[in-house]
């Protein structure tokens, strides 16, 4: 029943990957807000673990709310559910045409002048509006929870972001991190405004790297680009996901969930035998996206602390 569970999670969560995936690959200039007003002390948010893995804040905009958002950085765009969008009465700034998978869509963008995180704001953000979509929907219906929208990555560039998961706290900041005999700080590479870290994986004498995001959208522990008869070490096989609902965006994609025979680091922590989710063969959507994710399930063991523009990352385990 645990695996049964962990499957469904995973497919949901998938799907929004993918479809998040699939716009912010356009090369939106949308992701950062205009400023931030921030206490010089800095400021903490409550932050909520759903059930579905996805840490949360409430948020206030333009002086309505609060507006229960899920905080992804697995994506450098921002979110607005279609309920929220008429709740506000936002009427969109423009309008991008945008291929995906060889179809034309039109995205409406829209501009919050102001977005209220307990004592700091966020001016000017930019946001998508995703009409129809399945995950806020299917979240509500299952859990009696409304989501209203999603805050990415980019939304905190103007400081320093911890997410703390065993004390709860979104903790913002104006300090900067500093690598100097620091183990826990990892530097980051930005080829596509998320933050993504090398790991090493080993197994016996084999030895290789792989590309990550940190993604806190994504609840299990590994997801691989690389398909898995590519993977350079063994694995124990545990299940298969039928990805068919993705068909409209990026084609089926199928996965099989696998135990690898490996370890890797994370900062100075070592991860013994991931579970990862492993692309089956010909899978069009591990082409269109180059790099792996790294979800929930590792991430929340430890304390994350983003500074996007030194490009730095420390990962240490809670107090």
């Amino acid at each position: 029943m645990r695996l049964k569970g962990y499957l469904i999670i995973i497919f949901h969560l998938l799907l929004f990957s993918l479809i998040k995936t699939a716009i912010a690959g356009n090369n939106y200039d949308l992701h950062i807000p205009s400023a931030m007003q921030l206490p010089q002390v800095g400021t903490e948010v409550d932050l909520f673990l759903l059930a579905s893995g996805h840490p949360a804040a409430m948020v206030k905009i333009n002086g309505q709310g609060p507006f229960l958002f899920i905080i992804d950085t697995g994506t450098e765009l921002s979110f607005l559910s279609e309920e929220l969008i008429e709740h506000l009465a936002l009427q969109p700034i423009a309008q991008e045409v945008r291929k995906i998978n060889n179809l034309e869509q039109a995205l409406n963008v829209y501009n919050l002048a102001k977005l209220v995180l307990e004592d700091s704001a966020l001016l000017d953000l930019k946001a998508i509006g995703i009409a129809n979509n399945t995950f806020f929907q299917d979240y509500t219906r299952k859990r009696q929870i409304k989501i209203y929208g999603v805050l990415g990555f980019g939304a905190f560039y103007h400081c320093t972001m911890g997410l703390d998961f065993q004390n709860a706290k979104l903790k913002l900041s104006h300090a900067r991190l500093n690598r100097k005999d620091n183990l826990y700080i990892m530097p980051l590479q930005f080829k596509r405004h998320v933050p993504i870290i090398e790991l090493n994986f080993m197994h016996n004498t084999t030895e290789k790297k792989f590309n990550f995001i940190l993604d806190t959208g994504y609840n299990g522990e590994l997801k691989f680009a690389l398909a898995l008869e590519h993977i350079p070490f063994d694995f124990e096989p545990l299940d298969t996901i039928s990805q068919n609902k993705i068909q409209h965006l990026l084609g089926e994609q199928t996965l099989l969930l696998a135990k690898l025979h490996a370890t890797t680091k994370l900062g100075h922590y070592t991860i013994f035998n991931p579970l990862a989710a492993l692309p089956i063969a010909g899978d069009k959507a591990s082409i269109e996206i180059p790099y792996g994710l790294l979800g929930m399930s590792i991430l929340k063991e430890f304390v994350i602390t983003f500074d996007q523009r030194h490009k730095l990352v420390e990962i240490k385990q809670a107090d």
